[in-house]
C-alpha cells in the first residue's frame, strides 16, 4: 500500500513540474513574434550588410543607374561634358555608374554598334549626340521599346522616339555665327572648315547662317566648306589649304569644335593678323586664341552644363518624372571684350 501510495505522489509532483515548466516557456514565446515584426529590423541589417558574399536584394533607393553618354566622336570638346556629368553625380550624392563612349572619327556604323551594345546591357538610360540623326532614328527608337529611355544632346534625332533634346538650339546659334561674321564685314568673303557633314546640328548652322545672310547681307559669300571627317589633322589641313586657295578672303569660319584649335594654329604659323577667324565653341585653346587675337568671335554653347542636365534628366525619368521636350542652353558669342566674364582668367 505504502508502494502504491508512493508511486501515486512521485506521478502528481512529476506532473506538476512538467506544468511549471512548459508554462513559462508559453509566456516567453508570446512576446518573440511582435519583436521579429517590429524590433530592430534596422540593427539587423546593418548587422548583415557589411557581409561581402551576401546576395539580399538592395532596397529601390540603394539601386546603383547605370547612364550611357554616346558622343558622335571622341574629341576634347566632349571632356567638358564628361565633367559636368561627373561632378553633378558627385554634388548630388545619386548613385550613378556613367559609361561614356564615343567613335574613334565619327563613324556613324561604330556609334551604332555602341547603341546595339548598350541595348543588349540593358543600362537605365541613355544620351546620345547622333553623328547622323537618320540612320541612328531605328536604334534610339529600339532602346526605346526595349524599355530604356533615351535622350539626345548636341544634335538632334526629332524623327526619333527620344524623350527629349538637351543643348544648343543649333539653327539659332548658326544665326549668331553668321551674325558675328556680318558685324566684322558685311560684304565678307567666307571659307569653312566643318568636321562631320552628316550630322544634323552642324547641318543646322550652317543652315542658319546662310538664311540669315540671304535675308540681310545678300553681298556676304561662302566660298568654299571642307570636311574633315572628324580627324583635327585633316580640320588643320584643310584650312591652310583653303587659305592658299583663295587668299582674298575675308573670315574663317568653324562649324565645330576642331574649327577653332586648328585655326589658332594656322594663325600663328600663316601669319593671318589681317584675317577674322568665327568659330564655335569654348576651348582652353579658342578662349586663349581670343586673349591672343588669333580668333574674333567664338560661339560658346556652355556644354559643361549638358553633363548636368544628362545626368538629372535620365534621373528622373528613372524614379517617374517626364522629359522636357527641350532643355535649351543658349549659346553666346564671346569675344575680346566678354570673354573674361564668363572664363576668368586662373
Amino acid at each position: 500500500m505504502r508502494k502504491i501510495l508512493f508511486s501515486v505522489v512521485s506521478i502528481i509532483v512529476m506532473l506538476v513540474s512538467i506544468t511549471g515548466c512548459a508554462s513559462p516557456a508559453t509566456t516567453t514565446a508570446q512576446p518573440a513574434a511582435p519583436a521579429q515584426t517590429t524590433a530592430p529590423a534596422q540593427p539587423a541589417v546593418e548587422a548583415t550588410a557589411p557581409a561581402a558574399n551576401e546576395s539580399t536584394a538592395a532596397p529601390a533607393e540603394e539601386k546603383t543607374y547605370k547612364f550611357a553618354i554616346v558622343y558622335s566622336i571622341a574629341v576634347e570638346f566632349f571632356d567638358t561634358v564628361t565633367r559636368g556629368a561627373q561632378d553633378e553625380i558627385a554634388a548630388s550624392g545619386k548613385k550613378v555608374e556613367l559609361i561614356v563612349k564615343a567613335p574613334d572619327k565619327g563613324d556613324i556604323n561604330q556609334q551604332i554598334e555602341i547603341m546595339e551594345n548598350l541595348i543588349n546591357m540593358h543600362v537605365d538610360g541613355i544620351a546620345i549626340g547622333p553623328s547622323d540623326s537618320d540612320a541612328l532614328t531605328p536604334y534610339i527608337d529600339k532602346a526605346i521599346d526595349a524599355g530604356i529611355p533615351v535622350i539626345t544632346f548636341d544634335t538632334d534625332a526629332p524623327k526619333s522616339k527620344r524623350l527629349g533634346y538637351i543643348g544648343t538650339n543649333n539653327y539659332e546659334a548658326g544665326k549668331l555665327l553668321g551674325q558675328a561674321v556680318a558685324d566684322l564685314n558685311p560684304d565678307a568673303k567666307v571659307i569653312c572648315t566643318i568636321s562631320v557633314p552628316t550630322q544634323l546640328g552642324l547641318q543646322q548652322r550652317v543652315k542658319g547662317a546662310q538664311d540669315l545672310w540671304a535675308e540681310k547681307y545678300p553681298n556676304i559669300k561662302l566660298l568654299d566648306m571642307r570636311s574633315s571627317g572628324g580627324d583635327p589633322a585633316v580640320t588643320l589641313s584643310n584650312i591652310e589649304d583653303m587659305v592658299k586657295a583663295y587668299p582674298d578672303f575675308d573670315v574663317l569660319i568653324g562649324i565645330d569644335a576642331q574649327g577653332g584649335p586648328a585655326a589658332v594654329s594656322a594663325w600663328k604659323a600663316l601669319g593671318l593678323d589681317n584675317k577674322k577667324a568665327v568659330v564655335f565653341d569654348d576651348l582652353p585653346a579658342v578662349v586663349q586664341g581670343i586673349r591672343d587675337g588669333q580668333i574674333t568671335t567664338a560661339i560658346s554653347q556652355f556644354e559643361y552644363k549638358w553633363g548636368a542636365e544628362i545626368i538629372n534628366k535620365l534621373w528622373d525619368v528613372n524614379h517617374g518624372g517626364k522629359v522636357p521636350e527641350l532643355t535649351e542652353i543658349t549659346a553666346v558669342a564671346l569675344t575680346k571684350e566678354n570673354v573674361d566674364q564668363y572664363f576668368p582668367k586662373e
